[in-house]
């Protein structure tokens, strides 16, 4: 949405998919929108009044009626164990490793919508490996996924919680 800048994903759906995620027929949601989506400055009130606010510019020809659909939250935690060279500092490497996957899949990332055109990609365990695997900081690691929830594609806001992901760094044995 240009009109919201700052948008880290947005993401729109009609009513037949969301009866579908409802398991039921629902009146209420003919001719309706869903509309949910993630803006790291804004609380969710306020992006569903800025949301709405930017479509009553739309015409009604069609009598549509949108609504605002919350983000739910669905964080996982990572914990990595892996063995660095001692050439490296354990402290720096696990800062660094932290900051880039925050940057690639925490909560405020613009990962979810790179070319910010209102798509929203979702986060893939084999993402996640392949780019600590670009970092090059292991030669061989473990990583386990810690309360990892699989995506409705919709509204379901799935992130990477950094900050309680665990980080088991050592060194190589020579």
């Amino acid at each position: 949405m240009r009109n919201i800048p700052g948008l880290s994903w947005v993401k729109a759906w009609g009513e037949g998919q969301q009866e579908k995620l409802d398991g039921a027929y629902n009146v209420q949601n003919i001719n309706k929108i869903f509309i949910s989506g993630w803006h790291p400055n804004k609380s969710q009130s306020e992006l569903e009044e800025m949301i709405l606010a930017a479509f009553k510019k739309v015409p009604n020809e069609l009598n549509k009626k949108f609504s605002y659909k919350e983000v739910r939250k669905l964080p996982f935690k990572i914990t990595i164990t892996g063995r660095i060279s001692a050439s490296l500092t354990i402290e720096n490497v696990t800062d660094e490793l932290k900051s880039a996957l925050e940057t690639k899949f925490g909560r405020d990332s613009t990962f979810f919508d790179p070319n910010r055109v209102g798509k929203y990609i979702l986060i893939k365990k084999k993402d996640v490996w392949a780019f600590i695997e670009t970092l090059g900081y292991f030669r061989d690691f473990y990583l386990e996924f810690v309360e990892w929830n699989e995506s409705n594609g919709f509204y379901d806001f799935v992130y990477l919680d950094t900050e309680n992901s665990t980080f088991n760094i050592s060194y190589e044995e020579e």
